[in-house]
């Protein structure tokens, strides 16, 4: 018989959201770290005339979880916001926006992209970064100062651009139909469903130190939080975390439970 007491946990892995009934995976979070669990209760008191502690019982367990992913996953914040991440090669083009940042020396630009009628915006940069007012476009020709012309993909600029030592450069904004993209879409009225998580770590028993084994906790009711944040620099992290809800529905009303296998041993790598 297998009987783990102690347990030493070597590292966490990896979590899954799915579907506990149909087992569909939502969302993988690949390489977590600093995994915590913080379990509280509510208490009632009973006291004695002089406010002395009588028996004090405990009711409405919770568990909280955070976690760390080394990077942000797509799937997993979509799964955060109530959305799904949407490839757009599954459903035909959508809008992408581009900008770019041109020479004002040349007269004239040839965009790499078949514009969306009405989204194409021409505004000058001058040294302090700052931007002026943007162009507008023409419906013949470009002007000198104001007007520029669109024709197809080519935009021609106002024709005293290129003289202005003041503007360095030229900034064109506009969308385009996009067949090879990836959205991911936070909606005011939309919050993230329930789900099963389980998280896979790596253990070993005090008494055999040598051997890791993978564990599990698994929160068969899991509500992830919509209170995320996203770090637009390399070494930004993606942190995750939600509440363990009472299995209502089912006959054991666990907030999670954790799993030991003796025979799901780390293999060595060679």
């Amino acid at each position: 018989m297998f009987n783990l007491d102690g347990v030493i946990w070597d590292s966490a892995l990896h979590a899954v959201a799915d579907n506990k009934d149909t087992g569909e995976v939502y969302y993988r979070l690949p390489d977590i770290s600093d995994v915590s669990i913080d379990i509280s209760a509510d208490t009632k008191d009973s006291v004695d005339k002089d406010g002395a502690l009588i028996k004090r019982s405990y009711t409405a367990k919770a568990a909280t979880v955070t976690l760390t992913n080394t990077h942000l996953v797509l799937g997993a914040y979509a799964g955060t916001t109530g959305s799904k991440k949407i490839m757009v090669d599954t459903v035909g083009e959508m809008e992408a926006p581009k900008m770019l940042l041109v020479d004002p020396s040349k007269a004239d630009f040839d965009l790499p992209d078949e514009p969306v009628t009405g989204t194409v915006s021409v505004t000058p940069i001058y040294k302090d970064g700052g931007t002026g007012k943007s162009f507008t476009l023409s419906d013949g020709e470009a002007d000198e100062n104001t007007k520029f012309q669109l024709a197809a993909k080519k935009i021609t600029f106002p024709t005293k651009v290129k003289d202005n030592a003041e503007i360095v450069q030229l900034l064109i904004k506009y969308e385009y139909k996009c067949k090879d993209t990836v959205i991911i879409e936070n909606h005011a009225n939309k919050f993230p469903k329930t789900v099963r998580l389980t998280i896979v770590g790596l253990y070993c028993d005090p008494c055999e130190k040598d051997v890791l084994r993978l564990g599990y906790i698994v929160f068969p009711s899991f509500q992830p939080s919509p209170e995320t944040t996203i770090a637009m620099k390399n070494d930004s992290t993606f942190d995750y975390k939600g509440d363990a809800q009472s299995d209502y529905c089912a006959r054991k009303k666990r907030l999670f439970y954790m799993v030991f296998p003796k025979d799901d041993v780390q293999a060595d790598e060679d």
